[in-house]
């Protein structure tokens, strides 16, 4: 029964971990998103990954066309991924 009760509180130790991590890897994806120029960029990704928004709903609340919206969420991400690599050079070289 201790061991139970042992693995329990280990395991719930571990999810409170796994949050804090969670919560701040949220921050730092809001901070990114946050630099990016285009504002359309950052409606797409808050709408889709943060507030979880369907395809239809996210469409409906930008008020672009579907292929716009597939094509400006491509960039989106490139333009993340290009901001997330550009801060660990910049990491890296300090």
């Amino acid at each position: 029964m201790a061991d139970a009760l042992d693995k329990a509180l280990d395991l719930e130790e571990e999810i409170k971990t796994d949050e804090i991590k969670l919560n701040a890897m949220k921050v730092e994806a809001l901070d990114i998103i946050g630099e990016m120029p285009s504002t359309v960029h950052q409606q797409i990704l808050i709408g889709r990954y943060f507030e979880h928004l369907s395809w239809d709903k996210l469409i409906a609340k930008v008020l672009y066309e579907r292929r716009y919206v597939y094509k400006m969420h491509g960039r989106a991400l490139c333009s993340f991924e290009k901001i997330v690599h550009d801060r660990k050079k910049t990491l890296k070289d300090t």
